[in-house]
């Protein structure tokens, strides 16, 4: 199931070392992101991309909203709206890179609260590849997002094994 608000994020955060960050580091983080994903078989081709600058000197961000696709049942879907990539430079002293999706595909249990074993099996591993894969080229491990109605954060960073909320605390779904 997709949803109009992300069900997981992950965000890595990578400090200036000397000179600084120029600010077209946003823009090679976020293709270099969304080609991971390309390579794990996730996005597809097609990302609208969006680029904001309030000053070049200051805070420069791309987001890339990918399409993209996962598997149910040995079936292939697709949703122009899976993963959403965020990467901006701060002052060209922090790099913050975001990446979200929208499906549960990822995940132990459906946002309805059913198992989904299956699903999760054939999914799960390509999102832990590109997690890894993120966090080697960013040589820094990502900060799982808060737990929201969808989901609960992994215990490990690197881990998109997330289960709904309701299903961890034993209520109905």
């Amino acid at each position: 199931m997709l949803t109009t608000d992300p069900i997981g994020d992950w965000t890595w955060e990578v400090k200036a070392r000397d000179g600084g960050l120029p600010p077209s580091r946003a823009v090679e983080v976020a293709a270099a992101a969304h080609a991971v994903l390309g390579r794990a078989k996730i996005a597809v081709s097609g990302a609208k991309t969006h680029v904001s600058e309030r000053d070049a000197e200051d805070l420069v961000g791309v987001r890339l909203v990918c399409p993209g696709q996962w598997w149910e049942h040995g079936r292939r879907y697709r949703a122009e709206e899976l993963f959403t990539v965020r990467a901006e430079v701060w002052g060209r002293a922090l790099l913050a890179l975001t990446l979200e999706t929208r499906s549960d595909a990822w995940l132990t249990v459906d946002t309805r609260g059913r198992e989904q074993p299956e699903i999760h099996a054939a999914n799960s591993p390509r999102l832990r590849e590109v997690l890894e894969e993120i966090s080697d080229r960013l040589d820094t491990a990502p900060t799982p997002g808060d737990e929201n109605r969808y989901a609960v954060p992994p215990v490990s960073s690197r881990e998109p094994q997330r289960v709904s909320p309701r299903s961890k605390r034993g209520e109905p779904g």
